[in-house]
């Protein structure tokens, strides 16, 4: 935890400043029928919206489970590990998916919630949700680091750093609105101790953040 509290007072720090849509849409998304537009100061590594997605007007949402399909897991580097503590186990998957669904229900706890299983009918108001964890990559630091979030990591020991991917719809077009990517750099022991029970703590700076974001406040 103490490696994760520089990257919480980052995100918490971004969620103060005011978040601003460049003048181009991103390369990535600009064919879309609604392009996606880069977001400045969003307290994220990425943030794309489209321009005129009112995300304040969601009053209900549909968080999908989190996917765990398409993880890229680096070469493990990590003394004291072996490959099974990097793999998406059975239970590791048991124990991220239920860690995010959690953090997004003490996250959006003032939100009506739509159960998942409806993400694929028309539901007029609802912002849909999905996430994935996209890489998974363990390192070593040494005495003073950068996280991948810019903040620096006092002390020596294992990092892995987590990379996620959310995507927000909306639930009655099933218009493509925003896309987020974040990474963060915590303690190895969170991912490895007790089947990736201890991530909590990090997902819940993301779905807190997320909140900011389409709250507005």
């Amino acid at each position: 935890m103490r490696l994760l509290l520089p990257m919480l007072l980052v995100s918490l720090l971004g969620a103060c400043s005011t978040p601003t849509l460049q003048e181009q849409p991103s390369a990535e998304f600009a064919d879309l029928p609604q392009p996606l537009y880069p977001v400045d100061y969003s307290g994220f590594e990425q943030a794309h919206v489209a321009r005129d997605a009112k995300f304040a007007n969601y009053r209900r949402i549909s968080n999908a489970p989190l996917s765990l399909g398409a993880v890229e897991i680096t070469q493990t580097t990590v003394s004291g590990t072996v490959r099974r503590d990097w793999m998406i186990t059975p239970e590791r998957e048991r124990n991220l998916g239920r860690a995010w669904k959690g953090s997004m229900q003490r996250a959006f706890a003032d939100y009506k919630w739509v159960s998942s299983q409806q993400t694929g009918q028309t539901e007029e108001g609802v912002l849909r949700i999905a996430a994935s964890l996209t890489r998974v990559r363990p390192r070593r630091s040494v005495a003073t680091s950068t996280a991948a979030s810019g903040s620096p990591i006092q002390g020596t020991g294992d990092t892995v750093d987590i990379s996620m991917e959310i995507r927000l719809y909306d639930g009655e077009e099933g218009a493509l609105l925003g896309v987020i990517r974040d990474t963060r750099t915590i303690a190895s022991i969170q991912w490895s101790r007790a089947a990736g029970a201890d991530m909590v703590g990090l997902f819940n700076s993301w779905s807190s953040l997320l909140h900011t974001r389409i709250s507005g406040h």
